[in-house]
């Protein structure tokens, strides 16, 4: 059951940041951000900022979720 709930937080955390992250990129200005950033420097950047999140955010909440016990 534990191991669920820190799964579904980590999943919705992970949602929450990626729809940011779209939105913020397709909201920018054409002119002064797709013209100078290449297509693959923003995918790298989306699956490493998601990585980490997935990596640390897990051990984050199992770690609180010991202590409330």
């Amino acid at each position: 059951m534990r191991a669920m709930i820190i799964k579904l937080i980590t999943i919705t955390a992970a949602k929450d940041v990626h729809n940011a992250m779209i939105k913020r990129v397709t909201n920018a200005p054409i002119n002064l951000y797709f013209d100078v950033t290449p297509t693959g420097t923003v995918l790298n950047r989306f699956s490493k900022d998601l990585q980490m999140l997935d990596q640390n955010l897990s051990g984050t909440v199992g770690g609180l979720n010991v202590m409330a016990y």
